[in-house]
């Protein structure tokens, strides 16, 4: 450990960054959250008068709850998939691109990049997926609990 005065104020200040990254996840986490439980309500309810068709031709209620939830699980981990590839595009973009900026008392450039997290996006794949597979299941209970007249009458 170095006992300079600025080695101190550096770690002080990656301290600080560090909790508000923290912060910063857990805001983007609980929007995330809303923005899928909003998308799967809304995926779910237009598809009111398809459950009643299926529920007509015979599938039964544990069917449309399974069919709903595997399609959430997918979203989510297709969706995480993407995100991480176009994350990692963008990251070398940057980093090849040759930004560079000057930090404290440094007065050579220090090349801007992104820092992969493999731990942050494992525990943020599991989460979303997690959301949008418990928002599936949640909601397909709703739709397939009403009664196969009304699913095949009801208007959007």
């Amino acid at each position: 450990m170095i006992d300079h005065p600025i080695a101190a104020q550096s770690k002080g200040g990656l301290e600080i960054l560090s909790v508000f990254s923290l912060l910063f996840l857990t805001v983007v986490l609980v929007i995330v959250s809303m923005s899928v439980a909003n998308t799967m309500l809304k995926a779910i309810n237009e598809r009111v008068r398809e459950v009643g068709t299926l529920r007509s031709l015979g599938l039964r209620r544990a069917d449309i709850i399974a069919m709903f939830t595997a399609e959430g699980f997918i979203l989510g981990m297709l969706s995480c998939f993407f995100g991480m590839m176009l994350t990692m595009m963008v990251s070398f973009l940057i980093y090849s691109s040759g930004i560079t900026f000057k930090a404290g008392v440094l007065s050579s450039g220090i090349p801007l990049r992104i820092d992969l997290n493999f731990s942050a996006w494992i525990t943020t794949t599991v989460f979303l997926c997690l959301v949008t597979t418990l928002c599936s299941w949640a909601l397909s209970l709703k739709v397939a609990k009403r009664i196969i007249a009304d699913c095949l009458r009801y208007v959007a």
